[in-house]
């Protein structure tokens, strides 16, 4: 082939490339382009690209099957009508070279997302760039026992300690308010420390609720709850020996539903 034709396939492949990437992203993807191998991933358990390669595979094992049919070929003529047909090689081929396309893309993307030590500055006045995930994680308090207060804080802090620990955002009310009113002059009861937690409850991602003993009666927790379900928010239940597992079940689902929303 001289460079005359060779360009003539080229200019084809990439013509037909192109045509699928976007007739594929018009009928398939969400905002985010690369979303469907992100929801393969969370479904998979594992990287988007690791899911990517998957649906990869099968059109590369695809393909050495119809390689070794030219290859039996060339050995016994009688298996030339087993050979696939120019039509079958280029779903193959144009569509491997689509994902590695994509495959790319998801590169580009972690690539330009990945901070380095060089260029990290911590910018109090701005959260641009930051796509972390944040939960709220709901504990029961109120109690005419400060033995019992005192015991809930210090359950709702360890919980609060080991998701932070994994690296995952949490805010907890109790965790942040009981210090702060041992300082006040007056008791408070939910309905005050409520204003205060409502624009917690606004930033955040999904709900975790400690269950500790009274938390069904607690009405905070039952307030926290039907404010995150009335914004579409995810609400979770743990107890503390496995908040940090179910704390990554309902990170998975507050990514899913991030992916499905768009």
């Amino acid at each position: 082939m001289d460079q005359k034709d060779f360009s003539k396939v080229l200019d084809n492949v990439m013509q037909d490339t192109m045509d699928t990437l976007a007739s594929k992203g018009d009928e398939y993807a969400s905002v985010d382009r690369l979303s469907n191998f992100k929801a393969a991933g969370l479904l998979e358990e594992c990287i988007p690209e690791k899911a990517l390669f998957g649906m990869v595979a099968k059109h590369i094992i695809a393909l050495r099957a119809f390689i070794e049919r030219i290859d039996q070929a060339e050995k016994t003529p009688q298996a030339l009508s087993t050979i696939p047909d120019k039509d079958q090689w280029k779903e193959k081929t144009h569509d491997i070279i689509a994902y590695m396309i994509l495959l790319w893309a998801l590169i580009e993307e972690r690539t330009v997302d990945a901070p380095t030590t060089d260029t990290v500055t911590l910018d109090i006045h701005s959260t641009e760039g930051y796509k972390g995930l944040m939960i709220y994680l709901a504990s029961p308090y109120s109690n005419l026992s400060a033995r019992v207060r005192e015991a809930r804080y210090i359950a709702v802090c360890i919980a609060a300690a080991k998701l932070i620990e994994k690296g995952i955002h949490v805010f907890s009310p109790i965790a942040h308010s009981h210090g702060i009113s041992l300082h006040m002059q007056e008791k408070h009861d939910w309905t005050f420390w409520r204003k205060q937690d409502i624009p917690f409850l606004q930033q955040a991602d999904g709900m975790l609720v400690l269950c500790l003993d009274g938390w069904e009666d607690s009405v905070g927790i039952k307030a926290e709850r039907k404010f995150m379900l009335d914004r579409m928010c995810p609400v979770f239940y743990t107890t503390p020996d496995d908040v940090v597992e179910t704390a990554a079940q309902l990170d998975k689902q507050i990514r899913w539903n991030r992916i499905i929303n768009g």
